[in-house]
């Protein structure tokens, strides 16, 4: 059962420190979303562990598209897109990130993006994206 939440807007942040909290090797990270505008009008950043590339995760839209990525200790980029171009103001969405280091996915890959419990991701080869955490 649901108790409590924390609602984050345009102009806050929620951190933690990772170390201790993720599991790097296996995992789901999952939250349920209720954007204030449409997604195909502006990107935004949902999760992120860090701006180094290595050992890092990142959830973003960009302009429509829900990226998962996955940066391991080396630094090899690992991600899966999904459209959410549909969703509008004001719906409620739930997103899921699952990554397995060890074992896979069981469909080839390591880690897998779920919306609204639908997998609906795609591959994304490595080298048509750049680390973003900069950004």
């Amino acid at each position: 059962m649901f108790i409590s939440g924390i609602m984050v807007n345009d102009s806050d942040t929620l951190r933690y420190p990772a170390s201790g909290n993720i599991d790097f090797t296996h995992g789901t990270l999952e939250f349920w979303i209720k954007l204030g505008y449409d997604p195909s009008s502006q990107d935004f950043w949902l999760f992120s562990t860090g701006e180094e590339a290595i050992n890092e995760m990142h959830i973003y839209n960009d302009f429509g598209d829900l990226y998962f990525e996955y940066f391991d200790e080396s630094g090899f980029a690992t991600a899966v897109v999904a459209d959410i171009s549909s969703w509008s103001q004001g719906e409620w969405h739930h997103i899921a990130g699952v990554w397995d280091l060890e074992n896979g996915m069981g469909n080839g890959e390591i880690i897998d993006l779920f919306l609204d419990g639908s997998n609906d991701s795609t591959s994304v080869d490595s080298s048509d994206f750049e680390d973003l955490g900069s950004t």
